[in-house]
């Protein structure tokens, strides 16, 4: 993604964010592309003519906002500007396919409503199962696993 200045820029917190800004739409389209990048390049351009280009490998590929503006700021921070910027350029590279992340383990539990139609819907595919039981949470802190969990026989109608 890149940023073009009508007038050269030489206040680094205006920098900081055009930046950022940039590593937000970045992301956006990796995204949408269903991308991952392992490496941060940032090039800028300055008044006269001076260039800079710097990259920064990546521990782990990414795609989303936070972490693409955080390693993009890390390398404009290590950069030695000196004149006034006239445009910028963010990029990520050595792309991969998205991996998702699972963000919790169980999920919502199941509507009281959902619950029943499940249990009517599992009694009736197997009538002759002599019974049925939901495992519930009982005391999760126990030691025991056998503890931790009670049975909920399921009748049927």
């Amino acid at each position: 993604m890149s940023r073009r200045f009508d007038t050269p820029v030489d206040d680094s917190q205006f920098l900081s964010r055009a930046l950022e800004s940039a590593a937000a739409e970045l992301a956006g389209k990796m995204r949408l592309s269903g991308k991952m990048g392992r490496t941060v390049r940032l090039h800028i351009a300055c008044v006269g003519g001076l260039e800079r280009r710097e990259r920064s490998a990546l521990r782990q590929p990414v795609s989303s906002t936070p972490y693409i503006a955080d390693a993009v700021l890390r390398v404009f921070q290590r950069m030695k500007i000196s004149a006034p910027v006239l445009y910028l350029t963010v990029s990520l590279t050595d792309l991969i396919p998205f991996a998702g992340h699972q963000l919790e383990l169980f999920g919502e539990p199941p509507k009281p409503r959902e619950r029943l139609q499940s249990a009517i819907t599992t009694i009736l595919r197997y009538p002759d199962a002599p019974e049925a039981y939901w495992i519930n949470a009982a005391a999760p802190d126990a030691y025991r696993i056998e503890q931790r969990y009670e049975f909920e026989r399921i009748s049927a109608l």
